[in-house]
């Protein structure tokens, strides 16, 4: 039996009968058919869906993707089967790569009426985090100087920083807080290094900055070299010497923690050239010295001994006749203050009587 070709969808009854050639007609036999020839419609609760980080990975199963988007297939007439009414293409989609991808439905009824392919989208907005390396974990600044001006001479003071991005995203950012640092105190600071992607990813990696002061101070001195001589104040205090030969200690890092003078060399009672050493220490711990030169030119007076205070001179007996017949006559010895060299000058002697007048002097060295 041939069904006619434009029944509308729905449901008949067919009865048939048979007639013989006598007339006799049989008891009619019926049959029901249902005429369907309308697809069934696919509807979902999603058209759009973004796998960001943290999301449920992308589903692996038709059922999976059934679920994900809340997709049913309803028909109007025979029916959808209980399973496998719907399948699924998302050959489209590649978790690696961001992107926007398509998913095609596609349904079929009891009566083999099959779908258009309903597509809806699939975004991956996350493949992974993006990274960040420092070329050095740890960096030094000298306290005193100037700090980095910007990010990028921050990451320059680190040695550099290298990024990297995953599934096509690429690097929007790189920011440095450095909030923490107080470049005025020595000590260790965390310096922190942030990269945002084109996804909106941020990842960073922290440093540490280990302020410090490793500069010696700086001793000046207005005179290198002093001479001490005879009616000369004697330079005894720390403050004396500093103010004598205009000394000053400056420290461009923790500040200048003590400033001494070490002249203990110096004896005023030997004549002679002498060091004395200023040392400056900051409070950090680093020191400095710087050397003058003190020359003591004056140790006391010179002194005169008679041997023979009184000596008798009987008249008509050869009187002394030169400087050193009258010193020798006298036993005269003379003394100057003490000299660090081997042989010395002992003095200068002068001579002269009442009555006739010497020559005035003349100089002897004991060596």
């Amino acid at each position: 039996m041939t069904i006619p070709a434009g029944l509308s969808d729905g449901g008949y009854t067919v009865s048939v009968t048979a007639t013989d050639v006598a007339g006799n007609v049989s008891t009619p036999k019926t049959a029901a058919f249902t005429v369907d020839r309308t697809a069934p419609v696919i509807t979902s609760t999603h058209t759009s869906v973004t796998y960001i980080k943290g999301s449920p990975a992308a589903p692996t199963t038709t059922q999976g993707w059934i679920d994900l988007y809340g997709v049913t297939a309803t028909d109007s007439g025979v029916g959808v089967p209980a399973t496998g009414g719907i399948t699924v293409d998302a050959s489209d989609v590649d978790t690696t790569t961001a992107g926007t991808y398509t998913v095609g439905f596609t349904a079929f009824d009891l009566a083999g009426n099959e779908t258009t392919k309903y597509d809806v989208s699939y975004v991956v907005g996350f493949v992974a985090d993006p990274t960040i390396t420092l070329g050095s974990n740890t960096a030094f600044f000298e306290l005193g100087t100037t700090p980095p001006a910007d990010d990028a001479a921050w990451k320059t003071l680190f040695g550099g920083a290298t990024t990297g991005t995953s599934g096509g995203a690429t690097v929007t950012s790189v920011i440095v807080d450095h909030s923490a640092v107080d470049s005025a105190v020595a000590g260790s600071y965390d310096v922190v290094f942030a990269v945002t992607d084109s996804l909106g990813y941020t990842a960073t990696a922290t440093g540490t900055l280990v302020v410090r002061d490793t500069t010696k101070p700086v001793i000046s001195a207005t005179e290198t070299e002093l001479t001490y001589t005879d009616g000369d104040t004697k330079i005894t205090t720390d403050a004396g010497w500093i103010a004598a030969y205009g000394a000053a200690a400056t420290d461009s890092g923790s500040g200048i923690a003590s400033f001494n003078v070490d002249a203990s060399s110096v004896d005023y009672a030997t004549a002679g050239r002498y060091v004395v050493t200023f040392t400056a220490r900051d409070h950090a711990g680093n020191t400095e010295t710087k050397n003058v030169n003190y020359t003591v030119a004056f140790a006391g007076a010179p002194s005169i001994t008679l041997g023979n205070p009184v000596v008798t001179y009987e008249m008509g007996d050869d009187k002394p006749s030169s400087q050193a017949d009258w010193i020798a006559a006298f036993d005269v010895t003379a003394e100057t203050a003490p000299a660090p060299r081997r042989s010395r000058c002992r003095s200068i002697v002068r001579l002269w009587t009442s009555q006739h007048r010497l020559p005035r002097g003349m100089t002897w060295c004991l060596l």
